[in-house]
């Protein structure tokens, strides 16, 4: 499944006329992770764990907003 989820997103990176708005949403994955982990299996939700996954979901909002 990496395999294929890399190559679908080299894909969409050729297609692609504003790379760097692509590079930054792949990273959506990491906060997403985060927070189905805590909801779906009932991790625990340590601050260190939240406001990581605070500040990159705050990161790609300001970098939408500057591109």
């Amino acid at each position: 499944m990496s395999t294929l989820s890399y190559a679908m997103i080299l894909a969409a990176m050729s297609l692609s006329s504003n790379l760097g708005l692509l590079v930054a949403l792949r990273q959506l994955s990491i906060p997403m992770g985060a927070f189905a982990g805590i909801v779906f299996l009932k991790e625990s939700s340590h601050l260190p764990k939240l406001t990581g996954a605070a500040l990159i979901l705050a990161g790609l909002i300001l970098m939408c907003i500057t591109l």
